[in-house]
């Protein structure tokens, strides 16, 4: 019965998060992880493109939380962290979010061959 009502839950979850970003190009992912003490130990930059906003992971410290977890990589497009929104928001904006995020986050994230060049 629980595990009905997660899939349930996750069902939808992953339908909205779909509807949400099902136009961007690439593969959508949903991860959850555990902040260690440098927080997730990422590095972000905002587009080439000044007229479009968006945050992208340029380095992972190894030894970090999303370096040990092993699931962003480089080039990955930051789209949510625990509900919040970053898609559109400058790379500025995004790191304070991240950094006043609680110890565990989910994270929503586009991988796209695209963002590479």
């Amino acid at each position: 019965m629980l595990v009905n009502i997660f899939l349930k839950l996750y069902s939808t979850q992953s339908g909205k998060i779909k509807q949400r970003y099902g136009s961007l190009m690439g593969e959508l992912h949903m991860i959850e992880l555990e902040k260690g003490k440098s927080g997730l130990s990422l590095s972000l930059a905002g587009n080439k493109d000044r007229s479009r906003m968006s945050v992208f992971v340029v380095d992972i410290d190894a030894n970090g939380a999303a370096g040990k977890d092993g699931r962003l990589q480089i080039a990955d497009e930051l789209l949510e962290i625990n509900g919040q929104l970053l898609y559109g928001r400058s790379h500025q904006n995004a790191s304070s979010i991240i950094k006043c995020a609680p110890s565990k986050v989910k994270i929503i994230f586009i991988r796209s061959t695209e963002a590479v060049n």
